[in-house]
């Protein structure tokens, strides 16, 4: 068998490997010198072409720096003599009914109030065109505040039947995990 010593550089060995590792090094400094010239080409094109649409008179869009735009809303259509009548004098109306109410019936005035208020808003929404909506809006409203209103009246019910539910749950889980189910 033939004993193999380690080969050892000579001096012109290493003297290649530094000048190829500078050969590699000046490459990719050559390589990213050029790649930002072609980036300032790049600028400087789009900068004269920029410049040229300022000198023709093209400003670009106004919009361009707003990153949500608005549009003006619809006019409101016309609903007519009466309703624009009731639009204009309803705000008032209502603050003389409440005036009237503070007076003459103080201890009703919550009740009394909504009922003003919401017999208004029923009326200014017939003027709108939006008596639908305003009766879905009024049936959304009941319905949670009669929601809120069985919770308070069952809440002691509520907690039983939720804890005898969670106590339920936590045997029938307990029951698989001793069967290995």
């Amino acid at each position: 068998m033939i004993e193999i010593k380690p080969l050892s550089k000579t001096p012109f060995e290493k003297i290649h490997d530094a000048y190829k590792k500078n050969l590699e090094t000046a490459e990719n400094e050559l390589k990213k010198l050029q790649a930002h010239q072609i980036e300032l080409t790049e600028l400087l094109a789009a900068s004269q072409s920029y410049l040229q649409a300022l000198q023709k008179g093209d400003l670009g869009d106004p919009q361009a720096h707003l990153t949500i735009k608005r549009y003006p809303e619809p006019p409101l259509t016309q609903g007519g003599r009466l309703a624009t009548y009731w639009i204009a004098l309803s705000g008032a109306l209502l603050v003389l009914f409440i005036a009237a109410l503070l007076l003459f019936l103080p201890q009703n005035l919550i009740i009394l109030g909504v009922a003003v208020a919401g017999v208004f808003l029923a009326i200014e929404s017939i003027a709108r065109h939006r008596f639908i909506s305003f009766l879905l809006s009024v049936t959304i409203a009941l319905a949670i505040a009669s929601s809120l209103i069985l919770i308070w009246d069952f809440l002691w019910e509520i907690l039983i039947l939720g804890l005898i539910a969670i106590a339920m749950l936590s045997v029938v889980r307990n029951i698989r995990k001793l069967r290995g189910i």
